[in-house]
């Protein structure tokens, strides 16, 4: 059996969209989409899925309703900032739950 390829994003959501319980809760509830995450700043989260950031976004949207705005990222690529070290290792090794 192939193993998937898991990538880490940040997201990152204006508080019209909801509250981090809310969201945190939606994310909870897909699991197909959304296989693990973290937070460790305000209307943001750091999440693992084997999807594409738009097919990301797409699910997310059905959350916010087109009432806020919202940002998924990637971040493989370039990256830096002042995080806890729990935060570093989910980033560098996305696994699911």
């Amino acid at each position: 059996m192939m193993a998937l390829n898991r990538y880490a994003y940040l997201l990152v959501f204006d508080s019209n969209i909801g509250t981090e319980k809310e969201v945190s809760k939606f994310l909870d509830e897909r699991e197909d989409i959304f296989q693990n995450w973290m937070t460790v700043l305000p209307n943001s989260f750091f999440i693992v899925s084997d999807k594409s950031a738009k097919e990301i976004a797409d699910v997310f949207r059905s959350l916010t309703q087109n009432n806020g705005r919202f940002i998924v990222l990637d971040v493989e690529t370039d990256r830096n900032g002042w995080l806890p070290k729990k935060a570093w290792e989910f980033i560098k090794n996305p696994k699911p739950n």
